[in-house]
């Protein structure tokens, strides 16, 4: 009997002191790396489990570590959040920006970095900056793994649709290569939003890519309703960093 007690007091120790590690996950990304007046940042992530459905806030900072702007959300019920941010007067100096995560106006270690140009040209960062960058692992030059051609809406067995039906499940799929010389661990993440710029749905699959491999990936999405809806396709090394590893691209869908 005494013996029953300690393997279950084990079992029951071991299950709790797993909930903070998915307490703890937070994570911020923006849609582009690079801006220009007139555009809008979308920023989206996730909280861990004890702050869904609080209150998100952002803070932006210049690269002199001035303060630009502040703009607050609210997660929803899974911890998801997105904030539109329009690049406007606030911007006044070219460089590269920071975009840092508050939860209950406590702030994180959680950022994500992006320059503003006035024209759309390239950022030069100063040696502390690309450190900065690097830390982050998020470059300005990184290389495309996935092919923006190629990203598509298809039935279960792989036929291309020119649009879906509601109640219908459809896939959301599209090849992702590997260019680099050794294997790259990858997440496969789909934000589906209606027309009102609402997320719906969020979905991801991870994976490893031998070098230079490329890989047919879908997920599954099951419209409710009719309407147009807009598919975000990101690549990142893993769901917790959300390190990109390709642009974020976008498909058009119409439910019929």
């Amino acid at each position: 009997m005494f013996k029953q007690f300690l393997i279950l007091a084990l079992a029951v120790t071991i299950i709790s002191g797993s909930i903070p590690a998915y307490a703890d996950v937070e994570s911020i990304f923006s849609d582009k790396l690079l801006y220009q007046k007139g555009e809008t940042v979308v920023f989206s992530g996730t909280v861990g489990d004890l702050d869904v459905n609080e209150p998100v806030s952002i803070i932006i900072r210049d690269s002199e570590n001035n303060f630009v702007v502040l703009e607050t959300t609210r997660s929803d019920y899974e911890g998801n959040f997105q904030i539109n941010l329009d690049v406007d007067e606030n911007f006044t100096s070219n460089g590269l920006y920071s975009a840092q995560l508050y939860l209950n106006d406590v702030a994180t270690m959680e950022f994500t970095y992006f320059d503003f140009s006035s024209n759309g040209s390239t950022i030069q960062h100063s040696e502390k900056e690309e450190k900065i960058l690097a830390s982050q692992h998020i470059k300005s030059n990184f290389k495309e793994i996935i092919d923006t051609d190629q990203i598509q809406l298809t039935d279960r067995i792989g036929n291309p649709l020119k649009y879906a039906s509601d109640e219908t499940p459809v896939q959301i799929s599209a090849d992702v290569i590997n260019n680099n010389e050794q294997n790259q661990p990858f997440t496969y993440f789909v934000q589906i939003q209606n027309d009102s710029e609402q997320v719906i749905s969020i979905s991801w699959i991870s994976g490893m890519l031998v070098s230079k491999q490329k890989f047919d990936v879908s997920l599954s999405w099951t419209p409710e309703s009719q309407g147009t809806y807009k598919a975000t396709v990101f690549v990142w090394d893993n769901i917790k960093n959300s390190t990109p590893l390709s642009e974020p691209k976008v498909l058009s869908i119409t439910v019929a």
